[in-house]
């Protein structure tokens, strides 16, 4: 089932809260979260959920991206989601 906005966001904001993750709001109230100054959440929509995770470092073809090498994480479950957000902070760390 997928998650509430709502808790797409508090899952970030558990992030933000040890300082892994940084949030600023965007246009039309959007959300996006910077990892080490470079954005890894983007676009996240507090009213459809849909939000973007940067998969362009990610290895293998687990996930499905965007030509700009984004995954889209609207229909992702609050588990799908850690996992993807684990996965891309660790690619930061290694290609960034």
């Amino acid at each position: 089932m997928q998650p509430l906005c709502k808790d797409k966001e508090s899952l970030f904001d558990v992030y933000s809260e040890k300082e892994e993750l940084t949030k600023y709001k965007i246009s039309n109230g959007r959300i996006n979260y910077k990892y080490n100054d470079r954005v890894i959440i983007r676009e996240l929509n507090p009213n459809t959920g849909n939000g973007y995770i940067c998969g362009k470092f990610l290895e293998g073809d687990e996930y499905d991206t965007n030509k700009r090498g984004w995954i889209n994480i609207k229909f992702f479950n609050k588990g799908e989601i850690k996992d993807l957000l684990e996965k891309a902070m660790i690619s930061f760390l290694i290609y960034l």
